[in-house]
């Protein structure tokens, strides 16, 4: 995908839409795609699309304006749906998405995929992202998309396991794009508090500690924590002491528990415990080096 820069250039061979059928079996044990496509509706033609009478069921949809405007109607509150504007919608559900009337056009594109694991998906992104997104041309979500129609124009996908990978790997990217935007900017109270807890983790620290630091309430916090961070500040506090402990043991002078003090753990046992939690062996055996490779960064999801 040539590093997510595929560009919006001229159209090379005008606007164009993909359906892909397989067999239940197949789409019903994993992800697939349903339908691929580069449409513009204008005001001379109806578009509209209602979520419970449609006839397709079990489908989930990706939708990303490029240029004018189109509109969705989710369980009653409408959005309008302006170039860099997406959304992300399951059928059947309560929703509408359609052209209104006083716009003369939308063009977007879209990927519709199916299966148990893409309604998986799209709860697990609805309930934490919700389902309108604003993104730049050049997320990797729109640039895989506009690999796929690329790819159907040149070198079309072979069988239902290429159209498989594509499909999850799209939903893949979607997830990895909203967990990681650089759009979003964390609020003061986040920024103080990560800083905070890497410039103090060698010393002792409360949850108290470091909301002190922030200027907002524990529980407001500790929510607005896990929204930007997906983890909780405890946990985090936890991930940067075993980060620092690393080069530590990898350097093989001090002891464990020498170790264990002087990036913050109460004692050498509970270190022990959280260690191998982490990243799977002992402090010991890591720092021997014995039983795995000894890296400077450990990186867990």
């Amino acid at each position: 995908m040539e590093g997510n820069k595929l560009l919006l250039n001229e159209k090379e061979s005008d606007l164009q839409s993909y359906g892909f059928q397989v067999e239940d079996e197949f789409k019903d044990s994993i992800v697939s795609m349903h339908a691929l496509g580069w449409e513009q509706k204008t005001n001379e033609e109806t578009y509209y699309w209602d979520g419970i009478n449609r006839e397709e069921k079990e489908i989930v949809i990706f939708q990303y304006t490029l240029k004018g405007r189109g509109e969705i109607n989710l369980n009653g509150a409408t959005f309008k749906l302006n170039p860099g504007d997406a959304f992300f919608t399951y059928v059947p559900s309560n929703h509408q998405y359609y052209l209104p009337a006083d716009s003369k056009e939308w063009e977007f594109i879209f990927v519709t995929t199916h299966g148990k694991e893409a309604k998986k998906r799209f709860e697990q992104i609805k309930n934490k992202y919700g389902q309108i997104f604003s993104m730049g041309a050049q997320s990797s979500p729109v640039q895989y998309a506009f690999f796929l129609l690329n790819q159907m124009r040149t070198n079309p996908i072979k069988d239902k396991y290429e159209l498989s990978a594509h499909a999850y790997s799209f939903l893949m990217s979607l997830i990895g794009y909203l967990e990681n935007s650089p759009d979003i900017e964390w609020p003061d109270s986040i920024i103080n508090a990560v800083s905070f807890i890497k410039n103090n983790y060698m010393h002792t620290l409360s949850l108290d500690d470091i909301v002190q630091h922030t200027k907002i309430s524990k529980y407001y916090f500790t929510k607005l924590f896990n929204k930007y961070l997906h983890t909780t500040p405890i946990k985090y506090l936890i991930k940067i002491r075993i980060d620092k402990s690393l080069p530590l043991l990898k350097e093989n002078v001090l002891t464990v528990e020498e170790i264990a003090l002087q990036v913050g753990f109460a004692n050498g046992n509970y270190f022990s415990k959280v260690f191998r939690n982490h990243i799977g062996v002992s402090p010991g055996k890591y720092k021997s080096g014995k039983s795995m490779y000894s890296f400077d960064n450990f990186i867990t999801f």
